[in-house]
This record gives structure tokens, C-alpha cells and sequence, in this order.
């Protein structure tokens, strides 16, 4: 996923997602971690909290429709108490690396 700033930078984000409900956010694309989390699914929405790292998010919930067509993933924000996650129009758009 790349990220734009209001003025024109783009930043890359790199986020992994297990099988068992965990999932990690790579700022930069740079193989550092800088925040660590948990996510359920309940058929077409997902939960997620940061649990680890800095950040406006952190300890804060977030509930997302989603959807996905194998190698991408869409979640549109529902409600989260994390003003700056999902960005202004609470939509982020994932795409799997092959």
C-alpha cells in the first residue's frame, strides 16, 4: 500500500497479515516494524486494535467492512476511534505482493 501526503510524498506501507489474527505495519517499506496488532473477522467486517507501537492509533479499535478478490483487500471504515486510520475518506486499498 502507498500512502500520499498532502504534499505530493508518497510513503510505502508494507502490512502482513497471519492466519492467526495478528498483523504487522512496515512504515517505509524499510523491514522495520513499527506497529503490531490483532484482527477478527465476522463475516464481511473486520476489528482491528494496534497493540504494539507508536502512533495515534495505538490501544484504539477500528470496525471496517471489507472485501477481497484474492490479491486485493478493501475495507471501508465503519467507525474507529483512530480519527487519522484509514486517512480522510476511510478507505484503505491493499495489494497482495506476489
Amino acid at each position: 500500500m502507498t500512502l500520499s501526503a498532502e504534499d505530493g510524498s508518497v510513503t510505502k506501507l508494507v502490512v502482513n497479515m497471519t492466519d492467526s489474527g495478528t498483523y504487522s505495519l512496515d512504515w517505509g517499506g524499510d523491514g522495520a516494524v513499527e506497529v503490531r496488532g490483532t484482527y477478527r473477522t465476522d463475516g464481511d467486517q473486520i476489528v482491528v486494535k494496534d497493540d504494539e507501537g507508536s502512533g495515534d492509533c495505538a490501544g484504539k479499535r477500528g470496525l471496517y467492512s471489507f472485501s477481497t478478490d484474492g490479491s486485493t483487500l478493501v475495507m471501508t471504515r465503519i467507525e474507529d476511534e483512530c480519527e487519522n486510520r484509514g486517512g480522510p475518506d476511510g478507505k484503505m486499498e491493499f495489494k497482495r505482493e506476489q
